[in-house]
């Protein structure tokens, strides 16, 4: 029991010097709930939850440099989103506003830092996965 014990103790640590070293690099506020992918160099936080709002907001981090940037919001603000990369688009699907879950879907096209709303699904989807494969993608619930 004591030999568990420390184990635990020494991963809280552990857990808790992560999270010190990322804050004060970053100085961005916590967020769960996200979508999240990595394409090139950089990792795409999209969307989220922080206990109190609901966000549209979209960060990158630079998996070499360590550094966050913000990229334009997306039109509609959504927690428990889906996300995927194709054919140089990063798509930003389903998910859940803090009223209803969503049935919308947006595009992100990055040489214009700029999202656009494309056709939506034909039902609500939140909590779901998404990946590519073949040039298509999937949406999973």
């Amino acid at each position: 029991m004591d030999s568990y014990f420390n184990r635990s103790r020494y991963i809280f640590i552990d857990f808790l010097f992560l999270f010190n070293v990322i804050d004060i690099y970053s100085k961005v506020s916590p967020r769960a709930y996200h979508g999240c992918i990595t394409v090139g160099d950089k990792m795409y936080v999209i969307g989220g939850f922080d206990g109190t709002d609901y966000f549209n907001s979209c960060r990158t981090f630079h998996l070499i440099d360590r550094v966050w940037n913000e990229i334009a919001p997306m039109n509609e603000r959504r927690c428990y989103i889906s996300v995927a990369y194709l054919n140089g688009f990063l798509y930003a699907m389903g998910g859940f506003n803090g009223h209803v879950r969503q049935n919308t879907a947006e595009k992100y096209l990055f040489e214009t830092n700029q999202w656009s709303a494309i056709c939506p699904m034909h039902v609500q989807r939140s909590d779901a996965s998404a990946c590519t494969l073949n040039g298509k993608y999937t949406y999973m619930q």
